[in-house]
């Protein structure tokens, strides 16, 4: 039986080991439907499938992690085929459900050898705050946008990093929608703070801080102007590019599908 405990990373207590996904399996499951779900570790180099993490409880796993599953489950069967730009479900949950596989991501590629650069790790207040809700930490903060409705990448979904040793980050795209988690770690120097990063989406991406204690949906969201110009890995993946451009070439066909 102490073989099955484990040090949970989202509570930081001591409890029985239970099998968290990376990326929920109803979400890996419904992203192939509509498109490729990418899944980026180590950089550009994907997940060789749905992996599992080694150290979250059974009581946060099967607690509030599953209930935040649940409320995206149903946004994202909500949404079905609209490209619409607005968010028409609750910012606090779904950003704490976003923060999640962001937290769930960074504990995966720390089971690999890194390459190339890395970003802060999330602190614990964020991790915190992901299973017990109430106020948002300073230490994270939610934006999002929409893709234009034609862009050849709003079907498809995947979760990528910032790429900046300097920015705590990821993007979690989702229905045509990104997702912009972004978070401040107190012990690292070279972290950038909330307001830093921010100033940065302000300037290079356009999107919305979600109101994480009292927003209330629906959001709309600002559209995304450049869409190829996003800084995604899925762009500097050859056999992604690849895949793309040849979905892309037989949607343009007249005998395309």
């Amino acid at each position: 039986m102490a073989d099955n405990l484990i040090d949970c990373i989202y509570c930081g207590e001591r409890g029985e080991r239970s099998r968290e996904h990376v990326v929920p399996k109803w979400l890996w499951t419904e992203g192939a439907k509509v498109g490729d779900f990418i899944a980026p570790a180590r950089d550009r180099h994907a997940f060789a499938g749905n992996i599992t993490i080694p150290d979250v409880c059974v009581a946060c796993n099967t607690g509030p992690l599953h209930g935040l599953d649940e409320v995206a489950l149903a946004w994202w069967k909500s949404r079905g085929d609209s490209l619409a730009p607005v968010l028409d479900v609750p910012p606090s949950k779904i950003g704490r459900w976003c923060a999640k596989i962001a937290v769930n991501f960074e504990r995966a590629e720390a089971e690999q050898a890194r390459v190339g650069t890395w970003t802060p790790a999330i602190p614990m207040s964020v991790k915190s705050w992901i299973i017990r809700a109430g106020p948002a930490p300073p230490d994270v903060a939610i934006c999002a946008a929409a893709l234009p409705a034609d862009h050849h990448f709003s079907l498809d979904a995947g979760i990528y990093g910032s790429g900046d040793r300097t920015i705590g980050a990821r993007v979690l795209q989702l229905l045509g929608i990104m997702f912009y988690v972004v978070w401040h770690y107190p012990l690292d120097p070279a972290s950038k703070s909330i307001p830093q990063i921010l100033a940065y989406l302000r300037e290079h991406h356009p999107s919305v801080r979600l109101d994480l204690d009292g927003g209330v949906a629906p959001v709309d969201l600002p559209v995304v102007p450049n869409a190829d110009e996003l800084t995604l890995g899925i762009y500097d993946d050859p056999i992604l590019v690849a895949r793309m451009q040849s979905r892309i070439t037989n949607q343009e066909s007249p005998h395309g599908g």
